[in-house]
Parts: structure tokens; sequence; C-alpha cells
């Protein structure tokens, strides 16, 4: 039951981060993410754009957690991404109205690289095949 808790915490915490920040990035509009969005545009694209890219990113790490051909590959995504966001959360010109939200994002993107650590450092079981002589 422990091993069970300790294997499918991080990876539910992980999803639940991942979802809460896609749906929040794409479903609410605040003014943090419109400013956050206007200084880092890519290739020039617009706001709306970037905003889908990265909520379908995020669900689909959020769903590969919990595959395990996809478990490692969403995690180093994970870990990835939540560096970025704490480069991006230290590196923003936040407005003294947004730095609280400032602050969330960094704490939601630290333990989501904690999570993703986790989930990436975890050993697969041992695959037992019956072999009939």
């Amino acid at each position: 039951m422990k091993e069970t808790f300790i294997k499918y915490l991080p990876r539910t915490v992980l999803a639940l981060i991942l979802l809460y920040v896609a749906i929040y990035l794409k479903f609410v509009d605040t003014a943090y993410f419109t400013a956050l969005f206007t200084q880092m545009t890519f290739f020039g694209m617009s706001e709306d754009v970037m905003r889908i890219i990265v909520a379908v990113i995020e669900i689909l790490m959020a769903v590969g957690v919990f595959i395990p051909q996809t478990k490692k590959w969403a995690s180093l995504g994970g870990m990835v991404l939540s560096l970025g966001a704490l480069y991006f959360c230290s590196s923003f010109v936040t407005p003294a109205e947004l730095e609280t939200q400032n602050l969330v994002m960094a704490a939601l993107a630290f333990v989501t690289f904690i999570c993703s650590f986790f989930i990436w450092r975890q050993k697969p079981k041992p695959q037992i095949t019956l072999v009939a002589a």
C-alpha cells in the first residue's frame, strides 16, 4: 500500500498542477498571463496561439505520466517546463498587483519540478515473463 502511494502521489500531484495551469491558461483570462505572454512572444505568435500550445503540451504531459511507455518523457518534459517557468517567473517584470500571482506560479513550477524529478527517478518494475519449455 505504501509503495503504491509513493508511486502514484507525485504523478497525481504533477497531473493536477499541469491540468490546473492548462485550464487556467486557456479559460481564465488574467492580467498575469496576458502580461507574461506579451513579454515572451515566440516567432511572432499571438498570445492566444501560445496559450493553446502551452495548454495542449501540459495536458499531454499530465496524461503521459500515467502511461508507462511515456512516463519518463512526460516527467522530463515537466522538468524542462518547470525550469522554463521558474526562469520566466524570475525574469518577468511584474507590476506590484501581480506579484502574488508570480510567487504562486513560481511555487507551482518548483513543486512541478520536484514531482517530475521523482517520477523520472522511479525504477520500472521488472516484468516477469513465463517461457514455455
